[in-house]
């Protein structure tokens, strides 16, 4: 899930960065779907914490650098939605706001209790994942909004 800035500049395609977004996206819900397993197999013991302390923690780090991706990558991936791009933009970064904080939280829930970090995981997971449901919809939609201008010629 790395991607350097010089390949964001190099690329300067904003489909390019809608499909590497997206393509984070799978490799995050990768992450969350091993983790909250992970979290909910019956057979873990309080001594497997650790491991889902670590588990989880690497989560958290992916969405770190995604963020960091999105924010370097949005305004070129937005720049040809016609009247939408800044607007598109600054929901993004509403969301990021949101997402750093759900973080902070979860990555203090770390050093709490199996129970405690379990539902913490579970609250982190579920609304990550409407986050980036949201997202692909206005990824998607600028897409459409570009695609359309494209073909009057715009």
């Amino acid at each position: 899930m790395e991607t350097s800035e010089e390949s964001i500049e190099e690329a300067k395609s904003p489909s390019w960065i809608r499909e590497e977004i997206v393509a984070q996206h799978g490799v995050l819900r990768g992450l969350v779907a091993e983790t909250v397993a992970l979290a909910d197999d019956p057979e873990r013991s309080q001594q497997e914490l650790a491991t889902l302390r670590v588990r989880a923690k690497k989560l958290y780090e992916a969405l770190s650098r995604h963020v960091r991706f999105e924010e370097q990558a949005l305004p070129v991936a937005l720049r040809d939605v016609i009247g939408w791009g800044a607007v598109l933009h600054a929901q993004m970064e509403e969301g990021h706001q949101k997402q750093r904080a759900r973080l902070a939280a979860a990555r203090a829930a770390l050093r709490l209790g199996r129970d405690e970090l379990v539902a913490s995981l579970h609250s982190f997971a579920t609304a990550l994942l409407v986050d980036m449901e949201k997202e692909e919809l206005g990824l998607l939609w600028a897409d459409l909004d570009a695609i359309t201008v494209d073909g009057k010629g715009g």
